[in-house]
């Protein structure tokens, strides 16, 4: 399947989505490093909201972003001197910038964290540094909408 993100009718009503997805039961919306390449004068939160908007009660939205950082951005400039030609432009966001992201969802505990740290497993070790870690993930719950209650 080849979709502009940003049509989010066009993804959801592609016949490759609609093949396995009810979209009138709860589903989750998975934002994987995606609001990296959505500059600000593109309107990101705009971009969530969109997808939000057509969640069902009891959905998800997921979402993970590279936080604002030289040496990650640094990173990603390797990708040019590997002659794989010019990196797309990026923006890297602050935690509490993408924390702004869930503004009206129910944030799953532990909220908004570096990667690390979002329900590691008992055993798992643990990021001496975690707050060094920039990039941040969240998960949450669409809840009762207003309209419906």
């Amino acid at each position: 399947m080849v979709a502009d993100c940003r049509d989010v009718r066009g993804v959801l009503d592609h016949p490759d989505v609609s093949a396995v997805l009810d979209s009138s039961r709860p589903f989750a919306v998975l934002m994987t490093e995606l609001l990296l390449h959505v500059p600000d004068g593109e309107d990101p939160d705009g971009l969530v909201s969109s997808y939000v908007d057509v969640l069902p009660e009891g959905s998800y939205l997921a979402l993970s972003h590279f936080g604002e950082d030289a040496q990650v951005l640094s990173g990603f400039q390797i990708f040019e001197g590997l002659r794989f030609g010019q990196f797309p432009a990026v923006s890297l966001r602050s935690r509490e910038r993408v924390e702004s992201f869930f503004t009206g969802l129910d944030l799953v505990e532990p909220g908004v964290v570096p990667v690390p740290l979002w329900r590691p497993e008992p055993g798992d070790e643990v990021v001496r540094n975690p707050s060094e870690v920039r990039m941040y993930t969240g998960l949450a719950r669409v809840g009762r909408r207003a309209d419906t209650a």
